[in-house]
C-alpha cells in the first residue's frame, strides 16, 4: 500500500514526481480544475486542519448524482484502518487493515494487524457481525478468500490461513509464496489479489521495493518497483504477467477477460496486456516501446486506489461499463466512460462520482457487491502522506476506518433492486449463477464451482454447453470450468471458438493461450481467429498465437499487423508483441530469410526485432537499413540493437553503412555512432578496428568543423553564470514582411533562462551597418533590464562603438548604425543576453547589411556538444593523434567550460604528463572562470603521477577546492 500524494494540474501539465499506493502528490486543485489560494482549500494540505467526523456527519458529508444513497458497512471501533476488500461466495465481506502503517513491526516481535470478517448485512448494508479471522499481521494488504480461510499477505509473505475447526477464527498458517521486499519502503507492497477466470491469482507489486520469488516448481520472477503477476493458488508457481507502472493499486478483470489497473503514479487506468512494458521511472521497454496509454487524463491528482468496472444491472445504463477509482489526495472517487475504437477502449473523463466536504475521507480500495452495491474502503486519516510528512507524525491517524456501501434506490427504469450477497451453496444455484448480469456474482460462482464441487459438477457444465439457449456468460463460465477441472476436449473449444457470440469466441481464444501447447488443430483454430470480424477476438487470438510460436503463424500474423486500423493501438501491440515471439525461435527468423517479404512485412519484422537479442535479428535489421530509408530515432535504435548483437566479423559492414548513408550530417552519425559504441562496449571486449576507425576520422572532423578558422561566432559563457550554450540558428519574421532571412536566436527550445555572450570574427568596420534584431528584455510592465543587447566593439581596445537593445517585439526590427568615424578600423560584434528570466528573455540578430560576417554555419549550441563528443571519443577510443588539438582546446579561452572539462579528462589518459601542465596553469590563472578550475581540479586529482600529486598540494589548486 502507498500513501504518497501528489495533486496535479491539468494545464500546463504537472511535473510528475514519485511516489505513490495510496498516493503522491502536486498542485492542487478544485472540482473545476481551477487552481484555489493555497491554504483556502482544505484539500491542498497534506496534514488536514479539519477534525474528524463522526461516521454519520461524515455520510452527511458525501455527495452523491440524483438518486444514489451511501450507507454505512462498519466503522470504528469494531474494526480499524481498512486497505484490501473481498467478498466470498457466501456473502462474507473480508477486510484487511492495518495499525502498524507506516511503520513495519519487526519480524521478531508480534504485530498488531489483522484479517476481518464482516457478515450478516441488514437491508440498509450494516454488517450485523463483524469478526477478527487472522491477527498479529504486519500490514497486510492483498487477501483472497479461499475455502475454509484466506490467501493473505502480511509481511514479508503470502500466506493460506485456514479455520480448520469451524470456529471463525485461523489457526494454521501456510506459507505460499515469498519473501518480498519492504525494507525500502512500506507503501508500495504487493495487493489487489484478484482471481482470473484461468483460477490464477494476479496481484501488484508496488513501488520502490526489489522481489525476488520462487515458486515450488523452480518457477522465478524478479520485481523492482511496479509490476503485475500471477500466482497459482497454491503457491505452485508464479509468473510475471506485465512489467512496469510505478505504484499499482487495484486490479479488476471485465466480462472479456481483460485485465484493469490503477497506478497510484503514472495513469489512473490501464488496461493491461500481457508480456507489455510500461513506463516505470525511466525503466527501459522491451524493445517493442511501452503499451498504449489508454488514459490521458490524471483526476486531479497521482493518489490513485482502487479500481472497479460497474458490471452490474443495479446502477443506471449511464453508469454501466464505467470504471471507477478512488482518489485519496482529493478524496473523490473518480469516473471514467470506455470509448472504443475496435479492441482499445479509451477512457474518457467524467463528472467524478462521489465528492465529500471532509477531507479525512480516503478511498483506498473499490468492490463490485454480489449485491450490486459499489463498496468503498475507508482508510479515515488526516494524513495520506508517505514522503511529504514524517511517518512517526503524532497526526496520523490509527483508529478510525470506515466501510461504506453506495446503491441505487432512485427512478431509473433500467435500474434493479440489490440482490443478496450470498450465493446459493449448491451445484444448481451456483450454475444459476453463471448467466447473473453481475460479474461478481458470476466469478464466485466459477470459483466455487471448481474449488468446491469440483468434478462432480462436469457433466452439468457440459449440458450448458450443449443447450442452445444458454447465454454467452453461462458458456463462459462453463468452458473455464471445464478447462479448470481438466474435462474441456477439442471438440468443445472447436465450437466455442466458432461460436456465433464474439465473448464466447474471445474467451475460446483465452483458452487456447491457456493450454501448455497446441497440436495441429488447436494450432489452427488460434489462427483462424486472427482474421475474425471481431477485433476483440483478433487481438485474444494474437496472444495466444504468440505464447505457442511456430514458422506458421508469422504471415497470418503480418497480415493482421498490416490491417489493424492505427486507432486500434491494444491489437496492433499485441499483434507486434506475438510477431515477437515468433522470432524468440531462431529457426524461424532464418527461415525467414527465403521468404519473398514486401516492403510493409519487412517494416513490420524489424519493429519487433529490438525484442530478439540474436545474432540473426541483427542480421535481418542491417539488411533492412540497406535496402529500405527509416527516420533518424528507428535507425539509430537499429544500429544500437545490431552492434550488440552482431558478430563482430560484421563492425566493419555496420561502419561503412552508417558512414556512407549519412555522410554529411555529422550531429547524426555522431548520434549513431555512439549508439554502436555503446552497443558494442556493452559486449564487452576490445573495439573492433573498423569502429575505431570511424570514430578516429568523425572525431577529426567535428573538431574540424568548429575550429576556429572555419566559424565566424563564438559563444563566451557570462563569469559568474556559466550556462549551456543558448544560441540556435533559425529563421525569424521580419517587419519588411521577410519571413525566411536566417537569425541568430537566444530562444531555445529549452527556454529562455540560458545565458551567453555570443562574438563575432574580425571586420573592417564599414561606415554604415544595418540589421534587424528581435526579443526582449524583462516583461512587459518593467522597464528594459539593460542586459541583452547587440553592440559594436573595437577590437585591440575592447571599447563600445554603438549598442542597440532589444525592440520588445517578437518580429524583428531594422536598426540602423551611422559609423563613420569608426570607418576603416577593425571591429567585431557581440549578441549578449545576460536576462536569466523565464520569459522575455531573449534576442535574436541577423540579415547585416553589409554582411561584415556571415552567420554561423554551425548552430553556436551544437558546438559544444560536437567538441565534447570529439573529446569523449579521443578518451575511449585512446586517439594519441588528437592531443594537440585537444591541448588547444582546454587553453583557448572561447570554448565553453563543458568542452574545456572533457578536453582535460581526454588528455590526462592521453599524455598525463602534458594534461598536468596545462591544468596547473589554468589553476593558477585567477582570471580563468571558477566553475572551470573547479571541475580541473577535480581532473587533476584523478591523474595518477608524481607530477599530478605535487601539483594536488600546490596554493593554486588548494585555493580552487577551498
Amino acid at each position: 500500500m502507498n500513501l504518497s500524494l501528489r495533486r496535479r494540474m491539468k494545464k500546463p501539465p504537472a511535473v510528475r514526481y514519485l511516489l505513490p499506493v495510496f498516493l503522491i502528490c502536486a498542485c492542487a486543485l478544485n472540482s473545476s480544475g481551477a487552481r484555489r489560494a493555497q491554504g483556502q482549500d482544505p484539500f491542498e494540505d497534506f496534514i488536514r486542519k479539519t477534525g474528524p467526523l463522526t461516521p454519520e456527519d461524515e455520510r452527511k458529508a458525501f455527495r452523491l448524482p440524483p438518486g444514489f444513497e451511501i450507507q454505512l458497512v462498519a466503522s470504528e471501533p469494531e474494526i480499524g484502518k481498512p486497505m484490501n476488500m473481498a467478498f466470498d461466495a457466501r456473502g462474507q465481506l473480508w477486510i484487511t487493515q492495518s495499525r502498524e502503517y507506516p511503520f513495519a513491526a519487526p519480524l521478531d516481535k508480534p504485530a498488531r494487524d489483522k484479517i476481518m470478517v464482516l457478515s450478516e448485512f441488514d437491508t440498509n448494508g450494516h454488517a450485523g457481525k463483524v469478526q477478527t479471522f487472522a491477527e498479529g499481521l504486519n500490514i497486510p494488504i492483498g487477501l483472497y478468500p479461499y475455502r475454509n480461510g484466506v490467501v493473505g499477505f502480511s509481511i514479508p509473505n503470502i500466506y493460506y490461513f485456514a479455520d480448520t475447526n469451524g470456529d471463525g477464527h485461523a489457526d494454521t498458517k501456510d506459507l505460499v509464496l515469498g519473501r518480498f521486499g519492504f525494507d525500502r519502503d512500506v507503501h508500495g507492497l504487493t495487493s489487489a489479489f484478484r482471481r482470473g477466470y484461468d483460477g490464477w491469482i494476479y496481484a501488484d507489486h508496488g513501488y520502490n521495493n526489489n522481489t525476488v520469488l520462487t515458486a515450488r516448481d523452480g518457477s522465478s520472477i524478479t520485481m523492482n518497483s511496479g509490476n503485475c503477476y500471477r500466482f497459482k493458488i497454491d503457491g505452485s508457481r508464479v509468473e510475471q504477467y506485465s512489467w512496469g507502472q510505478v505504484n499499482p493499486f487495484g486490479l479488476m478483470f471485465d466480462a472479456l477477460g481483460d485485465l484493469w489497473s490503477a497506478d497510484c503514479h503514472s495513469s489512473p487506468v490501464y488496461q493491461l496486456l500481457r508480456g507489455a512494458y510500461y513506463p516505470s521511472f525511466g525503466k527501459p521497454n522491451d524493445g517493442l516501446g511501452f503499451a498504449p496509454n489508454i488514459c490521458d487524463h490524471l483526476h486531479g491528482s497521482t493518489a490513485i486506489a482502487g479500481i472497479v468496472m460497474y458490471d452490474a444491472e443495479q446502477f443506471p445504463r449511464e453508469f454501466r461499463g464505467n470504471t471507477f477509482v478512488g482518489n485519496v489526495m482529493t478524496c473523490r472517487i473518480n469516473r471514467d466512460s470506455l470509448e472504443e475504437h475496435g479492441s482499445t477502449r479509451m477512457a474518457r473523463e467524467k463528472p467524478d462520482f462521489l465528492s465529500t466536504t471532509d477531507p479525512w475521507f480516503r478511498p483506498v480500495d473499490l468492490q463490485l457487491g454480489p449485491d450490486g452495491a459499489l463498496y468503498v474502503a475507508d482508510f479515515y486519516n488526516r494524513i495520506i502522506g508517505h514522503y511529504e510528512v514524517p511517518l512517526d507524525h503524532p497526526g496520523r491517524d490509527r483508529e478510525r476506518g470506515r466501510i461504506w456501501r453506495i446503491i441505487y434506490h432512485g427512478s431509473a427504469s433500467e435500474s434493479t433492486a440489490p440482490q443478496p450477497v450470498k450465493l446459493a451453496e449448491s451445484q444448481q444455484g451456483l450454475l444459476k449463477e453463471f448467466s447473473s448480469p453481475n460479474i461478481t456474482r458470476r466469478m464466485l460462482a466459477l470459483h466455487a464451482v471448481v474449488d468446491n464441487i469440483g468434478k462432480p459438477a462436469i457433466s452439468a457444465l457440459r449440458k450448458i454447453l450443449g443447450n442452445q439457449k444458454a447465454s454467452p456468460q453461462e458458456k463462459i463460465q462453463a468452458l473455464w470450468a471445464l478447462r479448470r477441472l481438466g474435462a474441456l476436449d477439442e471438440k468443445q473449444i472447436s465450437f466455442a471458438a466458432h461460436d456465433k457470440s464474439a465473448e464466447v469466441r474471445i474467451h475460446a481464444m483465452r483458452i487456447l493461450a491457456d493450454l501448455p501447447s497446441l497440436d495441429e488443430h488447436a494450432s489452427a483454430l488460434a489462427v483462424n481467429g486472427l482474421s475474425d470480424l471481431n477485433p476483440y477476438v483478433q487481438r485474444s487470438a494474437a496472444e495466444a498465437v504468440g505464447l505457442h510460436p511456430a514458422f506458421a503463424n508469422i504471415s497470418p500474423l503480418l497480415k493482421l499487423h498490416l490491417a489493424v486500423p492505427a486507432s486500434d493501438s491494444q491489437l496492433l501491440h499485441v499483434t507486434r508483441i506475438s510477431l515477437r515471439n515468433q522470432f524468440n525461435l531462431p529457426e524461424n527468423l532464418s527461415r525467414l530469410e527465403g521468404v519473398s517479404l514486401s516492403a510493409a512485412e519487412s517494416k513490420a519484422v524489424a519493429e519487433v526485432l529490438p525484442g530478439i537479442k540474436s545474432a540473426e535479428a541483427a542480421k535481418f535489421l542491417l539488411k533492412y537499413l540497406r535496402e529500405f530509408s527509416e527516420n533518424q530515432e528507428k535507425t539509430a535504435d537499429y544500429l544500437r540493437h545490431i552492434a550488440r548483437n552482431a558478430p563482430t566479423s560484421e563492425m566493419a559492414a555496420i561502419a561503412k553503412f552508417t558512414r556512407d548513408r549519412f555522410a554529411k550530417d555529422l550531429d547524426f552519425q555522431l548520434a549513431l555512432f555512439q549508439s554502436v559504441q555503446q552497443g558494442a562496449g556493452q559486449r564487452g571486449g576490445e573495439v573492433p578496428a573498423p569502429l575505431r576507425e570511424w570514430g578516429t576520422d568523425l572525431a577529426e572532423k567535428l573538431l574540424q568543423t568548429v575550429d576556429e578558422h572555419s566559424l565566424t561566432w563564438r559563444n563566451t559563457p557570462i563569469p559568474g553564470a556559466e550556462t549551456a550554450n543558448p544560441w540556435i540558428v533559425e529563421p525569424r519574421l521580419s517587419a519588411d514582411g521577410d519571413r525566411k532571412s536566417t537569425f541568430i536566436c537566444s530562444l531555445t527550445p529549452g527556454g529562455e533562462k540560458l545565458t551567453g555572450i555570443l562574438r563575432s570574427s574580425s571586420f573592417v568596420i564599414p561606415p554604415h551597418l544595418s540589421f534587424y534584431v528581435a526579443g526582449h528584455d524583462e516583461i512587459p510592465s518593467k522597464p528594459l533590464g539593460n542586459r541583452n543587447f547587440v553592440r559594436l566593439r573595437e577590437e585591440g581596445t575592447d571599447s563600445i562603438l554603438s549598442q542597440t537593445n532589444p525592440p520588445r517585439n517578437d518580429v524583428a526590427q531594422k536598426v540602423d548604425w551611422a559609423l563613420e568615424k569608426a570607418s576603416g578600423r577593425k571591429g567585431y560584434l557581440e549578441v549578449v543576453d545576460c536576462n536569466t528570466g523565464d520569459a522575455y528573455a531573449w534576442l535574436a540578430v541577423g540579415r547585416f547589411d553589409p554582411e561584415v560576417v556571415p552567420l554561423p554555419w554551425v548552430t553556436p549550441s551544437r558546438v559544444d556538444k560536437r567538441q565534447v563528443a570529439a573529446a569523449e571519443m579521443s578518451a575511449s577510443l585512446k586517439l594519441v593523434s588528437m592531443t594537440p588539438r585537444l591541448s588547444h582546446m582546454l587553453s583557448d579561452r572561447m570554448v565553453s567550460t563543458s568542452a574545456r572539462s572533457a578536453s582535460a579528462a581526454a588528455l590526462a589518459i592521453l599524455a598525463p604528463d602534458d594534461a598536468v601542465k596545462s591544468l596547473t596553469r589554468i589553476l593558477s590563472d585567477a582570471t580563468e572562470p571558477m566553475a572551470l578550475r573547479e571541475q580541473l581540479a577535480a581532473r587533476l586529482g584523478n591523474i595518477n603521477t608524481e607530477a599530478s600529486r605535487q601539483a594536488c598540494l600546490s596554493p593554486s589548486a588548494h585555493m580552487v577546492r577551498v
